[in-house]
């Protein structure tokens, strides 16, 4: 399955956040906002996923608790509390996620959380299958998510130059 298809692709780490797509999903009534909030949801997904994995929680709790996080952050409209000056979303993420799960782990036990509405369809089997190959670290989860957020900054500027060096050398 080529990875464009798949939500979020094999990239388990925190993507560069673009504030134009922040300021877009701060506005209901914004021209792309939907395309905004999918693109979010597409880029903090597996890493909030990962996050809640290495927290501890089982695969089907971590489950719950990444769909729970996306549909309590949108649904209380966290996003509108963003702002740049601030400090960067990650952290932001970061801040809501761990918020979320103090106040998440005593409901551990109810239903799923949900109901009829699915925002997207997150792929946890490839997720779970990418995490075993994760090297054991006695790191925090944080200092994990900050490494992998930063490796995942590079391996795209990576990607930029490639791209940007085929392009220049298609013109030759």
């Amino acid at each position: 399955m080529p990875k464009e298809t798949q939500i979020g692709g094999s990239n388990y780490r925190f993507r560069k956040t673009y504030w134009t797509s922040l300021l877009r999903a701060k506005d209901k009534k914004a021209s792309g906002y939907q395309s905004a909030i999918n693109y979010l949801i597409a880029t903090y997904w597996k890493p909030v996923y990962f996050y809640i994995r290495r927290k501890g929680y089982d695969v089907e709790t971590a489950k719950d608790l990444t769909q729970s996080f996306f549909t309590t952050f949108l649904e209380k409209e966290y996003i509108k509390s963003v702002d740049r000056a601030k400090g960067k979303f990650r952290t932001f993420i970061l801040a809501a996620l761990n918020h979320f799960l103090s106040k998440e782990r005593e409901y551990l036990n109810a239903k799923k959380r949900g109901g009829s509405k699915i925002l997207q369809s997150l792929d946890f089997a490839k997720a779970e299958t990418e995490i075993r190959y994760e090297p054991a670290d006695k790191e925090t989860p944080e200092k994990i998510l900050t490494r992998a957020w930063a490796q995942s900054i590079l391996e795209q500027a990576l990607a930029n130059l490639k791209n940007e060096f085929d392009v220049q050398r298609q013109r030759i």
